[in-house]
């Protein structure tokens, strides 16, 4: 420990490489009602969203789908409210990671498992049976996915990364759904959004003399810090090197 110390200070990195995470074979999106919905248009909406935001971390890990389940229940926790829940298994026409092609099957499906009369609490989308392009053996005369289709989800990410999430998104996705999840009583973030902190609601007028005032501080504290370190890296180096010699 005290030689890879040693090293490091006399400019020999150490640090051991890491291994990259595996591609996930199995991506969830789901999300609570913020109000029961008994409707089935507003639940189509739900499912297209979650499809949305699930086709997203597929495309992120470079992969395709081959499976789709789509699932709806009621609360479990109420006895006053019936029960159901259900869900299917849509298989996709080929390998893909077009969320156009898989917001239509997730879409199409709840219809299959939607009852009416029942209060619907949450809605979930399963991204399966995922591969790499090139893992899966194609059928001389299966369809693939087709080469333009690519091109337009890279140019949907690449605008919805630099625009922000939603800048872009399949019609059926609502840009305010009235079903989304209650936030109400979510916990303020204080250490990562100035605009939510007590100082800057307290005084409104002062928030960019504020940040600047945060900002000057960051940069003093830094360079104070960076100074010091050299002042002291040469030392406790040739410390480090004496005791191992010793």
């Amino acid at each position: 420990m005290i030689e890879k110390t040693a090293r490091e200070l006399a400019g020999t990195p150490c640090l051991e490489l890491d291994e990259p995470d595996p591609p996930k074979q199995e991506i969830c999106c789901s999300r609570m009602f913020g109000t029961r919905l008994t409707e089935l248009a507003p639940i189509k909406e739900a499912v297209a969203t979650y499809m949305m935001r699930a086709s997203e971390k597929l495309r992120a890990q470079n992969s395709l789908c081959k499976k789709v389940r789509v699932s709806i229940r009621t609360g479990m926790f109420n006895p006053e409210e019936a029960k159901y829940a259900n869900g299917v298994v849509i298989d996709m026409p080929y390998p893909t990671d077009d969320v156009r092609l898989l917001t239509k099957a997730a879409v199409a499906a709840v219809d299959r498992v939607y009852r009416p009369g029942f209060k619907y609490s949450k809605a979930e989308v399963l991204l399966m049976s995922l591969c790499q392009p090139g893992e899966y053996t194609d059928d001389l005369f299966a369809a693939s996915q087709p080469t333009e289709s690519t091109k337009v989800m890279a140019v949907l990410d690449q605008i919805n990364e630099r625009w922000g999430r939603g800048t872009l998104r399949a019609a059926s996705v609502p840009s305010s759904p009235v079903w989304a999840m209650r936030r109400e009583m979510m916990s303020q973030s204080y250490t990562t959004r100035l605009d939510q902190h007590a100082l800057s609601k307290q005084h409104g007028e002062d928030t960019q003399r504020y940040s600047e005032y945060a900002a000057e501080s960051i940069i003093v504290n830094a360079v104070t810090s960076m100074e010091a370190w050299e002042a002291n890296a040469a030392a406790l180096t040739e410390t480090m090197l004496r005791l191992l010699r010793s």
